[in-house]
């Protein structure tokens, strides 16, 4: 019996003339293999015969398409088969001048060429074949904790800006958002003690006339406690530090940064992992005195809301688990302010966490029809 193989899979088959032997080795009822329209090839072995048996051609037929393939070629692309991409049966025969074998149990010499039909194969035939892959899967990462929050008075009478205490443990990573009433008015780079603080890309933010955000990242070599502080340029000046304590975290992802969204109010972020957690800090530099406001999307935890009159008005929020990658926008509606600074930041869990199907095990045909 012939029997559809791939290219680099050929196989001899020992056949007796009136034995059916199963195209899938007699396990394959139901399968469907998928391949590449442009890409993928019927090919075959044909098995030894007598010169009264020799088959003059081979027919593959793919539902309603049926090509004979003359002797002795023994394989045909399946491009040249079917028209394109879709769902189909496929059979290989053998045939001569006796004609086509209909019956596996018909005894030779009734039948002359020999063979018995194979038996039918569900095709999926793809369209696209050498198209670039899929991008890959993003890791599947278990969410990190927020095991503390703590942050400095958003207002203009402290001298410096520093936050209550916090405790944090070995491996810890600590963010810190940062925000102050316009772009003159600076603060440096916080300390803690046992904690080393540098700057998030693109932070700080400096457009005239606008807030400047600020967001740093540390993480912490051991356990420890102890507040957190950045010294102002200008002592009186309105700021605030939203400090963010997260176990079980790679650090950060995806990142926005913005000091120049006008009257917008909403941030569009690029998550890159699974389960992220994400912080967000605003400053509106035309100081409106409105801090009741709808959150987007929905599950956020409100930090900050706080009017400075003359200087500006700050708010500070955070999400939990995000669920897949992909890109939201975070942020507010129902606000009347009109020069709005934003920082938004994606906070990983750790890889190799959570919890997924295993794949599907391959097919022992699986490498049949494929090139």
């Amino acid at each position: 019996m012939p029997s559809l193989l791939s290219h680099n899979a050929m196989r001899t088959l020992s056949c007796s003339l009136i034995a059916l032997l199963a195209l899938w080795g007699g396990s394959a009822s139901g399968q469907t293999l998928a391949v590449s329209h442009l890409g993928a090839e019927f090919a075959w072995t044909i098995p030894a015969h007598t010169a009264e048996n020799a088959p003059t051609s081979h027919v593959v037929t793919c539902g309603a398409a049926v090509v004979t393939v003359p002797m002795p070629a023994n394989s045909v692309p399946v491009r040249n088969v079917v028209a394109g991409p879709g769902s189909y049966t496929c059979t290989l025969y053998a045939q001569n001048a006796a004609g086509r074998q209909t019956a596996p149990d018909v005894p030779f010499p009734v039948f002359q060429s020999g063979y018995t039909p194979g038996l039918p194969i569900q095709l999926q035939v793809l369209a696209d074949p050498g198209g670039p892959p899929d991008p890959p899967e993003p890791p599947i990462m278990a969410q990190p904790t927020l095991s503390d929050y703590q942050e400095s008075d958003y207002s203009d009478t402290a001298t410096n800006e520093v936050s209550a205490s916090i405790t944090w443990s070995a491996g810890d990573v600590i963010v810190v958002l940062g925000m102050t009433e316009n772009n003159t008015r600076d603060m440096g780079l916080p300390t803690a003690t046992g904690l080393t603080f540098a700057a998030v890309a693109g932070t700080p933010t400096n457009t005239a006339n606008s807030c400047k955000g600020y967001a740093w990242t540390a993480t912490a070599g051991s356990s420890g406690s102890g507040a957190v502080t950045s010294v102002k340029s200008h002592p009186v000046s309105a700021g605030g530090l939203s400090v963010f304590v997260f176990s079980g975290s790679d650090g950060l992802g995806g990142t926005s940064i913005s000091a120049a969204l006008g009257s917008t109010t909403t941030q569009s972020l690029t998550r890159t992992g699974t389960n992220s957690h994400v912080v967000q800090i605003w400053g509106d530099w035309n100081a409106v005195n409105d801090t009741t406001v709808t959150w987007t999307p929905s599950g956020q935890t409100q930090r900050e809301a706080t009017f400075v009159s003359g200087a500006a008005t700050f708010f500070a929020a955070s999400w939990g688990d995000q669920g897949a990658s992909g890109a939201t926008s975070y942020g507010f509606s129902g606000f009347a302010g009109g020069d709005m600074t934003a920082i938004t930041l994606e906070v990983l869990g750790t890889t190799g966490g959570g919890s997924t199907s295993l794949p599907p095990q391959p097919s022992p045909m699986a490498h049949l029809l494929v090139r």
